[in-house]
């Protein structure tokens, strides 16, 4: 198929070649550095409500439990998981985002959802998406739920420049304070 140049060219074109363009939201962060920015709230149902089981800080979101459970003395089955981190980013960036996950699994950027791969499967990769931000800082959000059986989620990033991006701990990262722009889940 041929194109003529007015219409490789039209204004419309140019939005269309970008998944996403997100400004950002403004949300408080810790900025402290941490190596573990992911603050993790465990459910004891498939979920995501009600008060967390326990609570921790991860490194990243990189997890294979198979058959076992993810904290010691506690459900191998029927349970989820939602992490919350802050993205600050010095100047505009491209990011790739990859999720994979068994069962289900979503991503979040500030309140849009960014990938969604929601139902109970086998280790999959729920997706990618690939997104341009502006410099700011950014919520962002992790769901995940374990059905029965194996267990397992990863969370990947691809920056362009990756030495832009840094993740940060939301403020007051301690189970049921304020989160990470000051909004409940």
């Amino acid at each position: 198929m041929h194109m003529s140049a007015a219409w490789r060219n039209a204004p419309w074109a140019a939005v269309l070649a970008v998944t996403v363009l997100l400004v950002a939201s403004g949300v408080a962060c810790e900025g402290d550095g941490s190596d573990a920015p992911w603050q993790a709230a465990f459910f004891p149902n498939r979920n995501v409500v009600g008060q967390p089981y326990f609570t921790t800080n991860h490194r990243a979101i990189d997890f294979n439990w198979g058959t076992g459970a993810p904290l010691e003395s506690w459900v191998e089955d029927d349970f989820s998981i939602r992490w919350e981190a802050c993205l600050r980013v010095d100047r505009l960036v491209r990011i790739t985002f990859r999720l994979a996950s068994d069962d289900g699994s979503r991503l979040y950027i500030d309140d849009d959802r960014i990938i969604d791969n929601w139902g109970e499967h086998i280790f999959d990769l729920a997706g990618s998406r690939t997104l341009v931000l502006n410099p700011g800082t950014y919520r962002a959000r992790v769901y995940y739920f374990e059905a029965a059986g194996l267990a397992g989620v990863q969370l990947a990033t691809y920056a362009q420049p990756s030495d832009v991006i840094e993740w940060l701990p939301p403020l007051g990262a301690k189970a049921g304070s304020r989160r990470c722009g000051g909004g409940e889940s």
